[in-house]
């Protein structure tokens, strides 16, 4: 138990360490957006790291069903605190963005 936390820990550092220190500043790794101009307005769909390793968390549980692996639930561990440094922004739910275009 104690180390699945130091996973979720070193998950968090990672995190914190490789995004943008606040919202909407570029990170080392870059933010993955779909862009698409639909009539008169521009959509974007920012893909959140939060929803990356929650979707994550989601196949490894999917998985963890049917295999009992150490490694699969520390896996589990460092992308959870992954997900919970994401939840520290103001704009982690701020997914579909609608412009106008003028």
């Amino acid at each position: 138990m104690i180390i699945a936390f130091f996973f979720g820990v070193i998950g968090f550092i990672t995190a914190k360490t490789f995004s943008g220190k606040t919202e909407g500043a570029k990170g080392i790794i870059p933010s993955l957006m779909l862009k698409k101009n639909i009539s008169n307005y521009k959509i974007v769909i920012h893909f959140h790291h939060w929803l990356f390793s929650l979707i994550i968390i989601l196949v490894s549980v999917l998985l963890f069903n049917y295999v009992f692996d150490i490694s699969l639930y520390l896996l589990i561990s460092f992308f959870f605190g992954v997900m919970i440094q994401g939840f520290t922004y103001k704009d982690r739910f701020d997914v579909f963005k609608k412009n106008k275009i003028i």
